[in-house]
């Protein structure tokens, strides 16, 4: 399975982003890899992301310096809500970021399993 999706967000007054560029319900996935692309590169700036549950509770994150990321993942997540967020610091505020989020995985019933204590 692969999900796409374009974002385009403003940078705060601070120079941050936090844009929820991606956002699943209902399949019990197993993540494979996670591609952050930007229109236009962004160099030495902090770039990360992260998997946030519905209840608020941060399940993955990373953050590399590049306009590029892309990180391998072996990440089982049970069915319910969640979604991906794009993050930046040190931008300039005001500034417009545009690029896509791509998310590559498979169906995992075995993920919706694990997560049941019964």
């Amino acid at each position: 399975m692969r999900f796409e999706a374009s974002f385009s967000v403003e940078v705060d007054e601070y120079g941050r982003i936090a844009h929820e560029c991606v956002d699943y319900s209902l399949l019990p996935l197993r993540y494979e890899r996670l591609t952050l692309e930007l229109d236009e590169p962004m160099p030495r700036r902090q770039i990360g992301y992260a998997i946030v549950w519905n209840d608020d509770r941060v399940v993955h994150a990373a953050a590399v310096v590049s306009d590029r990321l892309r990180i391998d993942l072996d990440l089982a997540v049970p069915a319910g809500d969640h979604a991906f967020w794009f993050l930046c610091a040190g931008l300039e505020p005001g500034a417009t970021i545009r690029g896509r989020a791509v998310v590559e995985g498979r169906l995992d019933l075995a993920a919706d399993a694990a997560a049941d204590p019964d």
